[in-house]
């Protein structure tokens, strides 16, 4: 009997511990949804301040557009190269090739 009563205690036991197990799980499952909702919530305010500045700063309208004249650039000269080569030093040498006016080799 005391046997028998020694199991029924201890499998009462164990059902409490895994009520207490279950209530816990059920309590922190609520707070992680809690606090991913306050996460999202927060988000959500940041989008719709950002949205709002992003409206106010429209309706203000943008600076007055200055024309700005831009000035020609000189065509591009391709009268040189430089060639880096690195040696098994670990050093580099550089070298600079100029080749004068090409327009002058071309001519047809």
């Amino acid at each position: 009997s005391s046997g028998i009563n020694a199991e029924y205690g201890r499998e009462k036991r164990d059902m409490e511990d895994a009520k207490k197990l279950a209530e816990e799980r059920r309590r922190q499952k609520i707070e992680d949804q809690k606090a991913r909702k306050a996460v999202l919530d927060k988000i959500k305010q940041d989008r719709l301040s950002k949205e709002k500045e992003k409206e106010s700063n429209k309706r203000v309208g943008p600076p007055e557009a200055v024309p700005q004249t831009s000035t020609p650039q000189p065509p591009k000269q391709y009268d040189e190269c430089r060639l880096q080569i690195r040696l098994p030093t670990g050093k580099f040498n550089t070298f600079l090739c100029r080749f004068g006016n090409l327009d002058n080799n071309y001519k047809t």
